[in-house]
């Protein structure tokens, strides 16, 4: 008869461990799914819910949410192609700005049976893959050229051609007299590496031909937005500020070039005191007059400046972090600028150095803090930088897969509800951020798993779950039920070995008191015991736990258990509480 023990309790601390040996990580989380630790114990997280119904063109990289002085919510969104508003219902408004307008005589060229046409525009200044919009046209060879078309290619500095959609019926020239307007070129939508005569270093390959490798970098677009008051203005890397107000409404006009702002924006923010912050190229800083953002030039009776800053090679994105303190983070660097009121308006320092932003979306502000990602590490800065606590934890694990090549498309976000922070990053052989990291503020613990979002928003208060966009150019509500848009969520969590009796002797598992708070749904349990940590299991169970189950009957054996648990039901959901393991002796010494 085997002798029994008083039950073993799996109390596991919180944060999972992803980088450590298989003694260091006994009795510790090792591997987790759409999992959160609340107050140390882990819990499913929220499912999503579908907000939009018209999908938006190309992936969205950046979205911004706020209200207006009339308490109504709006939700600004860019891709590398438009930039859009939506409303509460999610409307989808494209306000994408122009980069020219003006009228065109008889600029179609159409070829019988081709739906190809030429435009004729002698300083058109278009891309391929640009949006023109024709208003006005009379017909030209059985085709009346009206609406948006695509550039596919351009000819010369004075022609481009775009698909009509059907075949002109003659060869003609006409169209008569047309209002075109050009919107902003497009920008790339992942990072490449520019190919093509004079691309990468000197010396590589023979002259006149293109370049098989390159050193050239061409950046994703990657818009920044924030509100003034109820203003919103926007930039691209490589573009100008835009605004858009939202008394347009109901017409939903362009978003408009301010006057006199800088054309080499990299990065746009606003600080506290009502300064907009310009980062541009050749790490140079310009801020507007305080609260007057079409005041750009530095003069008597104004607080506009300009700063350049010299540690890294790119400016990357800035934040405001209250108390007069705004951070500016460079390629490998971190600066502090105070406002001071003197008649240099901000004093600025060196932070730190070697902390570099991976991109700028990876920069979040939480209670006066903030945390970021660089290229090899996450770090905060509440006065000085550092390391994030527990990082060791997951370090290795996200860095080590990292793709650096589309790392710029990396974002982060703070969630209010839980005082969580989230990481999206592209994992090596993926190209969107497929792979998330979740720090809880509270006790500093990790979480990680898989998810493909390209961006997030929450609004500041009031109901503050966050609105996270997919690949598939919808925008999701995130926390809503448990669900994912109607599907079941895999969700799962797993520890490693854990030691029964200071792993003594080998040992019966006959039983677990089940202590899952709120379950609903089947939970699946894989259970495993262990002899020695490095060798092969003993034994492996798996078994259904019900939501009325309460001791839950096992037959295994060994020194050490582990356990997965996974629920991927519609409806499942489940919080771990503190389940006991009842032991007893097998009788054989080791």
């Amino acid at each position: 008869m085997s002798d029994e023990f008083p039950p073993v309790p799996l109390t596991p601390p919180p944060g999972v461990v992803k980088t450590e040996s298989d003694r260091v990580v006994e009795g510790r989380w090792i591997d987790m799914q759409w999992m959160r630790f609340v107050n140390g114990r882990p819990q499913k997280m929220g499912g999503w819910v579908r907000q939009t119904t018209v999908i938006s063109s190309g992936a969205l990289r950046q979205l911004h949410a706020w209200r207006d002085l009339q308490s109504l919510e709006y939700m600004a969104g860019g891709t590398y192609r438009k930039l859009y508003v939506y409303e509460r219902d999610f409307t989808q408004h494209d306000i994408t700005p122009l980069a020219d307008s003006g009228t065109l005589t008889d600029p179609f060229t159409t070829t019988s049976g081709s739906s190809i046409v030429t435009v004729a525009d002698a300083t058109h200044g278009r891309n391929p893959g640009d949006t023109v919009i024709y208003s006005g046209a009379s017909a030209v060879g059985g085709l009346t050229l009206d609406g948006p078309y695509e550039v596919l290619t351009t000819i010369g500095a004075g022609t481009y051609t775009i698909d009509a959609g059907a075949n002109a019926s003659s060869d003609a020239t006409g169209g008569g007299t047309i209002t075109y307007e050009y919107e902003v070129s497009i920008g790339a939508d992942r990072g490449v590496y520019g190919l093509g005569y004079g691309a990468g270093p000197y010396g590589i390959g023979t002259y006149g031909t293109a370049r098989s490798g390159s050193t050239l970098f061409i950046e994703p677009r990657i818009w920044s937005f924030d509100h003034f008051g109820r203003i919103l203005l926007s930039a691209f890397n490589g573009g100008s500020i835009y605004d858009w107000d939202p008394e347009d409404v109901p017409s939903f006009g362009r978003a408009v070039r301010v006057a006199n702002a800088p054309t080499d924006v990299r990065y746009m923010f606003i600080t506290e005191e009502r300064f907009v912050m310009a980062l541009c190229d050749g790490m140079r800083v310009d801020w507007c007059s305080q609260g007057d953002y079409s005041m750009w030039t530095p003069g008597l009776g104004n607080t506009a400046n300009t700063r350049n800053l010299s540690e890294g090679t790119k400016l990357i994105a800035g934040r405001s972090l209250g108390n007069h303190i705004s951070c500016v983070w460079t390629d490998f660097s971190l600066y502090i600028f105070q406002y001071t009121g003197s008649a240099s308006v901000f004093s600025s320092r060196l932070g730190g150095r070697n902390c570099g932003l991976v991109s700028p979306s990876c920069a979040v502000t939480a209670n006066g803090v903030a945390y970021w990602m660089g290229h090899t590490n996450f770090y905060l800065y509440n006065g000085s930088v550092q390391f994030i606590p527990n990082v060791d934890d997951i370090r290795d694990y996200v860095f080590g897969n990292l793709n650096t090549e589309n790392a710029y498309l990396s974002w982060g976000e703070y969630l209010e509800k839980y005082n969580e922070i989230i990481w999206y990053y592209i994992s090596a052989g993926d190209t969107e951020p497929s792979y998330y990291a979740l720090l809880n503020l509270k006790d500093f613990s990790w979480a990680a798993g898989q998810m493909v979002r390209t961006a997030g928003a929450a609004f500041t208060h009031g109901d503050t779950r966050p609105y996270w966009a997919g690949p598939d150019g919808h925008i999701y509500l995130h926390e809503s039920g448990v669900d994912g848009d109607g599907a079941a969520i895999r969700a799962s969590i797993k520890l490693g070995p854990s030691s029964l009796q200071s792993g003594a002797a080998m040992f019966n598992i006959d039983g677990i008191n089940a202590d899952f708070h709120n379950q609903m749904g089947d939970i699946t349990a894989t259970f495993t015991g262990w002899d020695r940590l490095r060798h092969a299991t003993v034994d492996t169970q798996t078994v259904t736990i019900t939501p009325t189950d309460d001791l839950v009957d096992l037959r295994l054996s060994g020194r050490y258990i582990s356990l997965e648990l996974i629920t991927d039901v519609i409806g499942g959901y489940f919080r771990f509480g503190k389940p006991d393991v009842m032991v007893s002796s097998n009788g054989t010494r080791r």
